[in-house]
């Protein structure tokens, strides 16, 4: 699969260049001297608003910021005004007081573009940043992972399905250091996987669970374990999703694309750490032999499950796969991402994902990461009473509760009756994607989590 490439970056040096993209805040940079006399007010600052301004023989695309926290803003807008207003120019950008990293990470997230399947392709801005050799080695690889997901929830279902996606790791990790393993359905049946057999039975396209494993770290230290929901297509099965938003259900498989994102930085930037990424993949199709409300299905943990409602299925798929890679690899921590719960939007919108787990100190860390790559986290409980609500008068569990309220905790209270400790869920299910445009996200796939998994596991070397 060939992946969305980054616009054309090269490094400056001194104040060469016309057209210059420069940060303007109220109390420092270099800038403020410059244009200080400009009638600006409180709102630039505040909006990251941009301007393009004449100074002397330049043309400076100033961008307000109200502090060193807007560096990843004042990127973004600076790509974004350069590219409505001037086209396929050549640019500088100069970091100034901000983090230069942070500066790029803005320009490269908001430069993402997914035209591939256009007949015709149009010309981008060029980069020119004025910063170390050393900040865009690292950035273009952590940002790299984020196209990748961004890729991967983008492209429709007739293009990535289990096979091709199982496919799509295989080729794209074949000269890295990353190990691949693929089970097919005749794998999964012999082990056991009744979950995610259930899920894609209904389907032309097979399951697959896809195994990554990456050892950066010392040999036989415990890995850190990430698992993400790998649902390519989503119609609902034979409770069938109606009219309207269901051209969109592509985006299930958003869980599956951090993760796969996260493992190509993770190897990128060898990172000294132990890791292995878990992805079952599955499409949820109704048809003749899919699986029917009520059935009851065997999970590969031994637990049994009445089927209440085939549109409950992520769970389904993500259970077998937190219990196999928990018994197979004995991680020391646990992390699903899963664009699981439409609840989790009502309850968050669609900016801010959910996060709940059995190590409330695991849960902080995510947290304190995603504060510090301005994705946003915020905590659901997981109190016992929730359990009651997906206990089944026919087997185990039901897949879906029984009353209506807390969709979000009640999914991933199922959940956790397959983990073990040290175990953390995150419902990527709103910012996962995007209908319009906000900060430095396209339309459509964000790769929401990668750089906040990144973040945490950086913590953890």
């Amino acid at each position: 699969m060939k992946w969305t490439k980054f616009p054309r970056i090269e490094l400056g040096k001194g104040m060469e260049g016309r057209i210059i993209a420069v940060p303007l805040s109220p109390s420092e940079g270099e800038v403020k001297l410059k244009v200080g006399t400009t009638p600006i007010n409180s709102k630039f600052f505040e909006n990251n608003e941009a301007r393009l301004i004449e100074h002397k023989n330049k043309l400076l695309v100033v961008v307000g910021v109200n502090g060193r926290g807007d560096a990843r803003m004042f990127g973004a807008n600076a790509w974004k005004a350069v590219e409505k207003f001037m086209g396929p120019v050549k640019f500088h950008i100069f970091p100034d007081f901000l983090s230069e990293s942070e500066v790029l990470e803005g320009v490269l997230l908001a430069s993402y573009n997914f035209s591939k399947h256009k007949s015709k392709q149009s010309e981008r801005p060029w980069i020119v940043f004025h910063g170390s050799p050393s900040t865009v080695e690292e950035v273009v690889e952590k940002i790299r992972g984020v196209y990748i997901a961004r890729d991967i929830g983008n492209e429709p279902g007739n293009h990535v399905y289990p096979e091709s996606l199982a496919e799509i790791v295989r080729d794209s990790f074949g000269e890295t250091k990353v190990e691949v393993e693929v089970f097919n359905e005749a794998r999964l049946k012999k082990e056991g996987f009744g979950g995610l057999l259930s899920v894609g039975k209904g389907s032309i396209n097979k399951p697959r669970l896809i195994i990554m494993k990456y050892m950066g770290g010392n040999q036989g230290d415990a890995p850190i374990m990430l698992v993400g929901k790998g649902i390519t297509f989503d119609t609902g099965g034979i409770n069938l999703k109606p009219t309207g938003h269901i051209k969109d259900m592509k985006f299930d498989v958003c869980g599956a694309a951090t993760v796969i994102g996260t493992m190509w930085a993770v190897q990128a930037l060898k990172m000294p750490i132990n890791v292995v990424g878990l992805v079952p993949a599955a499409e949820n199709m109704p048809s003749a032999d899919a699986t029917r409300p009520s059935d009851i299905v065997k999970m590969y943990n031994g637990k049994t499950v009445e089927v209440t409602n085939t549109d409950a299925e992520g769970r389904m798929i993500l259970a077998d796969a937190l219990a196999y890679g928990i018994e197979k690899f004995k991680p020391i921590a646990t992390l699903d991402l899963a664009t699981l719960t439409g609840a989790c939007v009502v309850a968050l919108g669609d900016k801010v994902a959910g996060i709940m787990g059995n190590n409330p100190k695991i849960v902080k860390e995510l947290i304190t990461a995603g504060a510090e790559e301005q994705e946003k986290l915020w905590e659901l409980p997981l109190f016992k009473h929730y359990l009651e609500n997906m206990k089944s008068d026919y087997a185990d569990l039901v897949n879906s509760e029984k009353k209506r309220g807390a969709g979000a905790s009640n999914a991933g209270k199922f959940l956790e009756q397959f983990v073990s400790k040290n175990w953390v869920h995150i419902d990527i299910a709103g910012p996962a994607s995007s209908e319009s445009e906000w900060e430095w996200n396209p339309v459509g796939g964000t790769g929401f989590g990668v750089r906040t998994v990144l973040k945490w596991l950086s913590m953890h070397i």
